[in-house]
């Protein structure tokens, strides 16, 4: 049946190629797609959705999960409604301003920053969320006056002049500033202990308060704040509840330093960025000063130091911070259009030196992929949504972009809106997720799939768009039976589920249509006769020829695939052109198709299109 014809075998399909003008793409690679993944030497229809949570219109998702406990999703809805998806009938936080939000997995807690998706919320802070109380991260100083006198029971406070304060302690962790204002003072004679009372009870969420004290002073000249300051050994209240306790000490116990605590800061501003560093917790862009981030203290992510915290990044730029990443032993900061790196010097981080990285290459604030609920990676590499394309980061940005092939869909991103652009990866399965506004949509409208297992290379990964019944708005990968899977928010939360063939009982749009065939034509006329496909799966397809530019489209009659993997179907077709392409679209419900090649066959009619 096909002697007199040349056959154009198609096998290996590479994906999405939206890199200049149609004819450019390779006959193996779609000029255009949807709702597409790859399989060993096959192209099909990705799963379909099911509802996982009815959660009402999205904004933005953040997954976490608490030990013993089942993975959990913090929620933010219109109005500045902020919900823990056990309860979705009570906000955890409302902030009318807040239309985003990042948010940073520490210590089987979730610290949570407020923001529009540009800089931090004027006049709002850090909270932090154990799963069932939500406060304010850090806390007050006591202020409430102390009554300090010796005890008229024997001790070994040496003699001298004592200063004695207060430091409270939450659940999390966080020591506060030291109060009262004034501190309680005490002349000791050498042999008794000393009495507190009067010791007021810390903000909810305190679990216990700490002692402190000075060493004796030779000559107390009434500086309160001119001494070195002390935590006293087992001078702790061990619950929010009592107002008195004795203290008891040798001077040369005092051997933990509470001094620090005078410059930590009482409330932690809200930032646009939350990140970690070597155990230290990040913010950064604040509405008063984008170009600043604060590290706190090593494995104290409440704890900043008011002056010694802050790192300032690029002053002279007109952007400011928008991102933070850990690599190795690195810190990078990113800006919209630019990046940093600095690193721990073993000083405060004030005196930590920012360098440069690369002056073209940023991106924003839920541009750097995320692995479950981390930002970044644990392996040893990550990928940057940048304006340019999708860039791996291995040490060094690397070029060209791992988007190359679907270049022209990528700059189709809105620009204005970019900050909306989400970044996801499976180092499981090696998928990429890119969450994406495309072209005027000024919310997220489409994800840019890329499969990575052929390798993370530019000519390698493989591209497909996906839509969906209802714009997705936020991403984020879960785990379902010990596997990552893709959650996806919209007007309620879903994810992909294996095996099924709806988007939630609505059908999956999928199609997929070739480069042209052959690669060339050098002039030549060709009659295409018959298409020989390995195909399979549910539905009638829908197929359309068509040349160079869209020209002489041609529907054929539609065709029924069999669910027999491996099923080989052959269409005799009538079509004649200098070079054709191949369109099968599925559109109704449950209509799904696996395709592992295609052969188109051919011949030359004339060396010219007739006049």
């Amino acid at each position: 049946m096909f002697e007199e014809y040349q056959p154009f075998p198609i096998r290996d399909f590479g994906g999405l190629w939206k890199r200049g003008k149609a004819d450019t793409c390779p006959s193996n690679h779609f000029q255009d797609c949807s709702n597409v993944v790859f399989g060993e030497a096959s192209v099909k229809t990705r799963n379909g959705i099911e509802q996982v949570l009815a959660s009402g219109a999205v904004l933005r998702t953040h997954s976490y999960k608490r030990i013993n406990e089942a993975e959990r999703t913090l929620i933010l809805k219109a109005g500045g409604n902020l919900y823990d998806s056990v309860n979705l009938g009570v906000p955890i936080l409302t902030i009318a301003a807040m239309t985003d939000f990042s948010a940073l997995n520490l210590y089987n807690r979730v610290y949570i920053s407020p923001h529009n998706g540009l800089k931090g919320l004027a006049n709002e802070k850090i909270y932090v969320w154990d799963g069932t109380t939500l406060r304010a991260a850090a806390g007050v100083a006591p202020s409430a006056a102390i009554t300090a006198v010796q005890s008229a029971t024997s001790g070994n406070i040496e003699a001298g002049t004592h200063l004695y304060g207060i430091v409270f302690e939450s659940a999390s962790g966080y020591l506060s500033k030291p109060g009262p204002t004034s501190f309680g003072v005490v002349v000791s004679d050498g042999t008794h202990k000393v009495d507190i009372s009067g010791i007021a009870a810390g903000p909810v969420g305190t679990v216990r308060r700490h002692i402190i004290a000075t060493r004796a002073i030779a000559t107390y000249d009434g500086n309160q704040f001119g001494q070195e300051w002390f935590f006293i050994p087992d001078g702790v209240i061990n619950n929010n509840v009592d107002t008195t306790i004795s203290v008891n000490f040798y001077d040369s116990q005092l051997s933990e330093d509470a001094l620090y605590l005078f410059d930590v800061l009482t409330e932690i501003p809200a930032g646009l960025v939350l990140g970690h560093y070597k155990g230290r917790m990040i913010v950064a862009n604040f509405d008063d000063n984008q170009f600043m981030a604060r590290l706190s203290e090593r494995n104290e992510p409440e704890i900043f130091d008011d002056a010694n915290s802050a790192l300032i990044v690029g002053p002279q730029d007109a952007k400011g911070i928008t991102n933070v990443v850990e690599h190795r032993d690195l810190l990078g900061l990113t800006k919209s259009m630019m990046s940093y790196v600095t690193s721990d010097n073993g000083d405060n981080p004030s005196t930590w030196e920012v360098i440069s990285l690369d002056p073209g290459i940023g991106t924003e604030v839920h541009g750097i992929s995320a692995i479950l609920d981390k930002s970044g990676t644990s392996t040893d590499r990550f990928f940057i949504a940048s304006r340019g394309g999708l860039i791996m980061f291995d040490g060094s940005f690397k070029q060209p972009e791992l988007s190359w092939k679907i270049e022209d869909l990528w700059l189709r991103i809105n620009q204005d809106n970019f900050h909306k652009t989400v970044v996801a990866y499976d180092p499981v399965n090696k998928l990429i997720y890119c969450l994406v506004p495309l072209d005027a949509a000024t919310s997220p409208s489409h994800i840019f799939y890329a499969d990575c297992n052929e390798g993370l290379d530019y000519k390698k990964i493989k591209w497909s768009v996906w839509e969906f019944p209802n714009a997705p708005t936020s991403i984020f990968i879960g785990i379902l039976n010990n596997t990552p899977v893709l959650n996806i928010g919209s007007d309620n939360i879903y994810r992909i589920a294996v095996g099924r063939t709806n988007d939630n009982n609505i059908a999956i749009n999928n199609y997929v249509k070739l480069g042209l065939i052959p690669e060339k034509s050098n002039g030549m006329i060709n009659h295409f006769s018959f298409l020989q496909m390995r195909i399979s799966g549910a539905g009638s397809v829908a197929p359309q020829l068509s040349g160079i530019d869209d020209t002489g489209i041609v529907n054929p009659p539609n065709f029924v695939l069999s669910a027999a993997p491996g099923t080989e179907v052959v269409r005799k077709i009538n079509y004649v052109k200098e070079r054709m392409s191949v369109k099968f679209t599925l559109s109704s419900i449950d209509e799904i198709f696996e395709m592992n090649s295609i052969t188109a066959y051919y011949k030359a009619l004339w060396s010219q299109r007739p006049a």
